[in-house]
């Protein structure tokens, strides 16, 4: 039955490390994360567990054989677990190992060096002493680190296995503390690395697949040392890592000299700058402390005659300057996805080649080289070879220019047709390649002519445009970009017949490329619209680069928070501008509407004066004198029933007597 290991957090740089080398072993893994929701959740892990459910936790815990706990991440965890594995009767062994950092060493007592063994070589610092260990002091971000070492330390006893791992600066397999300087140093920009402080602190790393090695060494056997050093052998100074060649010494594996570069050097420009005093404020932390610190220390337990003395045929890496170039710069370039995209863009001439080429060379950061450039920057594709310096100018040697099989390119304009083609792309000839083939034998078809693989391009996009849309094109460019040009009428009708002689169905360089398993992309240049621009990036893949920056994801996101903006207030001002008009509208229309009215009213009230006249003067001449005589009588009496009254007044004053009933006598 396979080992149980419970590992927490596995989603560090080097819990995933730690991981697949535990998986290489056939153990079974129980794992915590830093986060609950952590984007690598493997599905191999058996059981997940935290100290958000601590009965869940112990559960987990106590299943296990092995229990590592990375203490600088998991501090309060790692705490709990191993107090409670202290108190819990174990009826079988286990073995909980500490991954620590070499920073609770930072401030111990240096050590004298002692002279070298072989001349040419460094002076050698000796290996820590049961002394040193009690003596020891943390830097200050670490002092709680260095409670819980010793807290681990104390209770290796009965069943319960107890290491301590104290690790140096981790590198290797895409990079984690030192990525800043790896990402940098690559994309150049800005092309001088930092150097925090004067840059002469000692630094102690390790490889982390030699991190992980010493692990699988503490499981298999439990170890004697309370805590273990684990860095390499002879550790390099801050300026060493990034800047300068180191001393030429003798190689750790071959004994022979061996000129070692720095990272700005292998990536870079081998430019260097005293950081300023605002980026040392902004990454104070663990990072700076470790390249700051100047921590020069020798394990003994990994040195000869020490307990892991077996470590000395198990190095991966065992010097950073020395595995750069063959092993850590892979690796980073591997994991980070960093490899050459190679493209090239061709088609008939006015086309809209160059510009397609522009743009896909700025979104993929990559090399635009187009047909005036090609053959210098040619030359530049090969680089020179490298002669090893002398020793008095190791300090002083240039690194040498990036090319751009390792920066990548876009081909615009050339090659133009099939010769070109096997011209620009062929492979060197070797020896076997000039032997002559036998006279006899059977007849086979020709193979392709060999290429080289670092050349020939990935993706080949082909414009395809007639000519009377190609002459149409030039014809409304503006007369700034065709004057000096071969984009006159005549020059562009000499171009394209050319262009058409030299690429027949018989003779298209198209085929060269599909022989080769590189399919042409065909485009069509009058319909190159930006949703076609979109497609035609999505064919070809992703960047084989870094993405944006944070800088340049936050002008992104500014320039489209503008434009969003500048759409809102545009649509905010259409809605205005609508709601005006409608509101003007609705007025002209009300006060039309109110003039019409007021005549109709006016027309009317003159129509009804005009008609009211007999009547008026019919009621003031025969019945208003009467009748308001009777009103006053009325007032005045104030009798109980009025109308009565008034009745009684109006008959009896009746202007006439004779006439009484006239008024209702029939005519």
């Amino acid at each position: 039955m396979s080992k149980r290991v419970f590992l927490s957090p596995i989603d560090t740089h080097f819990g995933r490390v730690l991981f697949r080398s535990l998986k290489q072993q056939q153990y079974d893994i129980y794992a915590g994360s830093r986060a609950d929701q952590s984007d690598f959740k493997p599905n191999s892990v058996q059981k997940w567990a935290s100290l958000a459910n601590r009965e869940a936790l112990t559960a987990a815990v106590m299943e296990c054989d092995v229990i590592i706990y990375d203490i600088v991440e998991k501090l309060e965890e790692a705490s709990f677990v191993i107090e409670m594995l202290s108190t819990q009767r174990l009826h079988e062994d286990k073995t909980f190992i500490a991954l620590s950092s070499v920073m609770t060493w930072a401030q111990t007592p240096k050590k004298e060096p002692e002279p070298a063994d072989e001349e040419g070589q460094p002076p050698k610092l000796p290996p820590l002493t049961e002394e040193d260990l009690r003596k020891r002091r943390p830097h200050p971000l670490y002092r709680e680190v260095l409670q819980v070492e010793r807290l681990v330390a104390r209770k290796n006893r009965g069943r319960l296995h107890t290491a301590v791992l104290t690790l140096g600066l981790l590198y290797g397999e895409g990079e984690d503390v030192l990525h800043s300087y790896f990402k940098q140093a690559w994309e150049g920009i800005p092309p001088a690395l930092p150097i925090f402080g004067d840059g002469s602190s000692k630094v102690a790393m390790v490889h982390v697949r030699d991190a992980a090695t010493v692990v699988d060494l503490a499981i298999a056997t439990p170890l004697q040392e309370p805590v273990v050093l684990v860095v390499e052998p002879s550790p390099y100074t801050q300026t060493q890592i990034v800047k300068v060649r180191a001393t030429l010494w003798k190689s750790l594996e071959t004994r022979s000299p061996y000129p070692l570069q720095a990272i700005s050097q292998h990536l870079g420009t081998g430019e260097v700058r005293q950081a300023s005093v605002d980026e040392q404020l902004l990454h104070a932390g663990p990072t700076v402390a470790l390249l700051t610190s100047d921590v020069n220390v020798v394990s003994r337990t990994l040195a000869e005659g020490g307990e892991l003395a077996a470590m000395a045929d198990k190095w991966y890496c065992p010097s950073f300057l020395e595995g750069l170039p063959s092993k850590v710069i892979p690796e980073y370039k591997l994991e980070r996805g960093l490899t050459a995209l190679r493209l090239m863009v061709t088609g008939p001439p006015g086309a809209g080649r160059s510009t397609l080429a522009a743009r896909l060379a700025a979104h993929y950061k990559i090399n635009h080289v187009n047909v005036k450039d090609v053959v210098e920057r040619y030359r530049a594709m090969a680089p020179p070879p490298r002669i090893a310096p002398a020793e008095d100018s190791a300090e002083s040697a240039e690194p040498p220019a990036k090319s751009l099989q390792e920066e990548g390119f876009v081909l615009d304009g050339y090659p133009r047709n099939l010769q070109d083609c096997q011209a620009l792309f062929a492979a060197e000839k070797t020896g076997e390649d000039d032997q002559a083939q036998p006279d006899d034998g059977p007849v086979t078809a020709a193979a392709p002519t060999k290429h080289d693989p670092t050349l020939l391009p990935e993706q080949v996009v082909v414009l395809e445009a007639t000519d009377e849309f190609i002459k149409l094109r030039l014809m409304h460019l503006p007369e700034t970009q065709v004057a000096g040009t071969h984009n006159t009428e005549e020059g562009i009708a000499r171009r394209l017949a050319t262009y058409r002689q030299q690429n027949t169905a018989d003779n298209e360089m198209t085929s060269y490329f599909s022989e080769r398993d590189v399919h042409p992309i065909p485009v069509d240049a009058s319909a190159l619209t930006e949703e076609r621009v979109q497609q035609l990036i999505s064919t070809i893949g992703k960047p084989h680069n870094y993405g944006p920056t944070a800088e340049e994801l936050a002008a992104e996101r500014r320039r489209k928070e503008q434009e969003e903006a500048a759409q809102r207030e545009a649509a905010e001002a259409e809605v205005r501008r609508a709601e005006e008009a409608d509101r003007a509208e609705k007025q002209r229309r009300h006060q039309i509407e109110a003039e019409r009215l007021s005549e109709i009213q006016r027309q009317e009230a003159a129509i009804l004066a005009e008609r009211s006249k007999p009547l008026r003067k019919y009621l003031m001449d025969l019945v208003m004198p009467t009748l308001t005589k009777g009103l006053l009588e009325v007032a005045k009496v104030r009798p109980a029933d009025p109308i009565d009254y008034l009745a009684e007044y109006l008959f009896k004053h009746t202007p006439d007597e004779d006439t009484e009933g006239a008024p209702f006598a029939p005519k």
